[in-house]
């Protein structure tokens, strides 16, 4: 297991460690321990992608299937103003 030193401590800084290690009936290494575990909670790191993270969720969930729509025509678009000039400069070549 790692350990760590730390130069430097104020004496008030260190007071309140010792006294709060006192109050919840440890040591102060064991204190220090606590304080940086509850500031540096693991966090899982995130998935790569989107659909890595919906399967992530789903499949454990025993996944599931999609109806897709019947493709067919969309449509000619939208219309846009400038489409009348292009049309024009075409008619004028």
């Amino acid at each position: 297991m790692d350990s760590i030193t730390i130069c430097g401590l104020d004496d008030e800084l260190m007071t309140r460690l010792k006294q709060r290690s006192e109050a919840n009936g440890r040591t102060v290494e064991e204190e220090a321990k606590s304080i940086l575990a509850e500031a540096m909670p693991f966090v899982q790191p995130a998935p790569e992608n989107l659909a890595e993270t919906i399967r992530s969720i789903v499949e454990p969930l025993g996944g599931f299937e999609l109806e897709l729509p019947a493709r067919g025509f969309a449509g000619d678009g939208p219309w846009f103003g400038w489409q009348e000039e292009w049309d024009e400069k075409d008619d004028n070549s």
